[in-house]
């Protein structure tokens, strides 16, 4: 292919970010579940559940804009079509996983 940024169209990109996006979400929710096992329950407020469902958008919006927009500069800069679809799945997972890191950087930011 001459050039991977063709291949970014919205049906691919959606079908391999969906994988990714939900692997990145499993992993934020295990992880704060693993946390909240050991964290007194004064610091767990919203519980797991509630946790879960408040991430959820974020994770989704995060993983999918934040992940597309790696994925261009990914294609742009690789010409190797497995390397595009395998940054797909890594990419908005990875961002999938930080969004919530990324919006609690973003508030601290906007504090300064």
């Amino acid at each position: 292919m001459e050039n991977a940024l063709a291949l970014l169209t919205y049906d691919w990109f959606y079908k391999h970010a969906a994988i990714g996006i939900a692997a990145g979400y499993f992993f934020r929710v295990f992880e704060h579940v693993i946390w909240s096992t050991k964290a007194p329950p004064e610091q767990n407020p919203l519980g797991n559940v509630r946790f879960s469902m408040m991430i959820l958008p974020q994770s989704v919006v995060i993983g999918a804009a934040v992940g597309y927009i790696f994925l261009a500069i990914v294609a742009l800069n690789f010409k190797n079509v497995t390397v595009v679809e395998i940054s797909a799945y890594l990419l908005t997972g990875l961002m999938s996983f930080l969004a919530t890191d990324i919006r609690e950087l973003l508030r601290r930011i906007s504090r300064i």
